[in-house]
């Protein structure tokens, strides 16, 4: 009897700024989950703080166990910019995009931010 063949599942990291992130992250896993079935996904999130903290809590967390070369996807706020910490981990890691969220209390009414 031959044995089923394995399927090899390419890694992706889903990382957030802080908890409330990684929590939405999960749910957009649930809801493209038929799309994502062929990744192994790894959610996690840098517990808040300026861009360079969160990065390298990325780092630490998951790149650091040898899996550095792994894409990642990290959300964070757009009211924060980039820092000099967050520059130099982007640069040392290209597979790194960043997706930027708009905090709930920047609403928009009309064609203006409040």
């Amino acid at each position: 009897m031959s044995r089923k063949k394995r399927t090899v599942r390419t890694p992706l990291i889903l990382f957030g700024e802080g908890p409330s992130d990684e929590l939405f992250l999960g749910r957009i896993h649930q809801a493209y989950s038929k799309s994502l079935r062929d990744k192994a996904i790894t959610k996690g999130n840098g517990g808040g703080g300026s861009p360079g903290t969160i990065l390298r809590e990325l780092e630490k967390k998951i790149f650091s166990v040898g899996a550095s070369s792994t894409p990642a996807l990290v959300l964070i706020d757009e009211d924060k910019a980039l820092d000099e910490e967050a520059k130099e981990l982007l640069a040392k890691y290209p597979t790194i995009r960043l997706v930027y969220s708009r905090p709930h209390w920047r609403q928009l009414k009309g064609n203006a931010l409040i």
